[in-house]
């Protein structure tokens, strides 16, 4: 469900440990074998362009564009190579999560909170600045053991308006959501980032696919955003906004990030960015 471009889905990373060593793993080498890896990870990138600029010559419109989308991507990696975060005052390693198996549904509430870690000290450290938390899939087959609800979440979702022992243990679920929510605010607003936090520096938008599964409706459908994004957003409030897009709100939220398009997606749903959010 997360995407790098249109017709370009990135496959997501269950495993924390896996999460760990990618951004954390290099962060315990001695300095100079870090600036030895830094170097050959930028030679092998520079071959990279130099292959992407030959194909390009030869190559039609069509994949010129995706040859320049990636090219783009691999500019970016240098780019985050080059500035490499170090250990500062609230930038610290944090411990490597167990191994567990993030395919047994006993254990996703272990998984969210590692990945919610993981997610608020790459901040800290300025590893990445986006990231994206996604539970289960379309289907969403899951059922959350740990918390003593063992039906299925598809099944759960399309109950009947009138099954209220189901719309019971779906509410059991969404509140477990909202404290993965909270927890991961909760994080970002403890770290200090000059007079603020990250969090106030930070912008989360928490939503679902849809706002009623047995119908599929996309009505009536909330939205949460969390942080300012620097001030940009006005927070502490609760906005209605009759027969809106909801691709009018990713636009506000590229404005926010110095993009200033007024599409974003499809542009039959786009009328521009959400009035009375900034």
């Amino acid at each position: 469900m997360v995407y790098a471009g249109p017709a370009q889905p990135l496959p997501p990373e269950d495993n924390s440990v896996g999460v760990w060593s990618r951004m954390f793993g290099d962060f315990t080498a001695d300095p100079s074998q870090m600036a030895i890896r830094r170097a050959k990870r930028v030679s092998v990138l520079d071959t990279v362009a130099g292959q992407f600029d030959a194909i390009r010559a030869q190559a039609g419109a069509d994949d010129r564009v995706r040859l320049d989308q990636h090219a783009a991507l691999v500019r970016d990696l240098e780019l985050r190579l080059q500035n490499e975060p170090v250990l500062g005052e609230h930038c610290m390693v944090p411990g490597q999560p167990a191994a567990v198996n993030p395919d047994d549904a006993a254990s996703m509430h272990l998984v969210s909170q590692a990945h919610i870690d993981l997610i608020a000290m790459a901040f800290a450290c300025d590893i990445t600045r986006v990231a994206s938390l996604q539970y289960s899939n379309g289907a969403n087959h899951h059922t959350f053991p740990f918390i003593g609800s063992n039906s299925d979440g598809h099944g759960l979702s399309h109950a009947g308006d009138d099954d209220a022992a189901s719309w019971a243990e779906w509410t059991v679920r969404q509140t477990w959501y909202c404290e993965q929510f909270a927890s991961l605010l909760g994080k970002l607003a403890a770290i200090p980032e000059g007079d603020v936090s990250v969090l106030d520096h930070t912008v989360i938008l928490w939503v679902n696919e849809l706002s009623k599964g047995n119908t599929h409706s996309h009505q009536r459908m909330p939205f949460m955003l969390a942080g300012s994004g620097g001030g940009y957003f006005r927070t502490g409030r609760y906005a209605t906004y009759p027969n809106a897009s909801h691709n009018d709100l990713l636009v506000s939220l590229q404005n926010a990030f110095g993009i200033e398009d007024t599409v974003f997606g499809a542009p039959e749903f786009c009328t521009g960015p959400l009035a009375n959010l900034t």
